[in-house]
């Protein structure tokens, strides 16, 4: 839902798409890796995406972090270099 609300990018949804993302973030440690990822990945989208400039750091950091665990999926990480590595080398191009 988070990544849903996320990529419509309607001001008045910022606030429960970063709340659901954050609620699953923050349990990602009570699922399997991929799921937990997966999670990862969609709170620094949404913060990235909708969040204020401190927020969009935070969503930057996350997927550089997340970019260099070693036994991330391949699957996981073929996605993230697709989706992120542009805006990872050009950080003031993440809108």
């Amino acid at each position: 839902m988070a990544y849903h609300l996320a990529v419509r990018n309607r001001p008045k949804d910022t606030e429960k798409a970063i709340s659901l993302a954050k609620y699953a973030y923050e349990r990602t440690g009570d699922f399997d890796f991929e799921d937990s990822c997966n999670w990862v990945e969609t709170y620094a989208f949404v913060l990235i995406r909708m969040g204020n400039e401190e927020q969009k750091k935070e969503g930057q950091k996350i997927i550089e972090e997340l970019r260099d665990r070693r036994y991330l999926p391949k699957t996981l990480r073929d996605y993230i270099d697709k989706k992120y590595t542009k805006k990872l080398t050009l950080r003031s191009n993440w809108d």
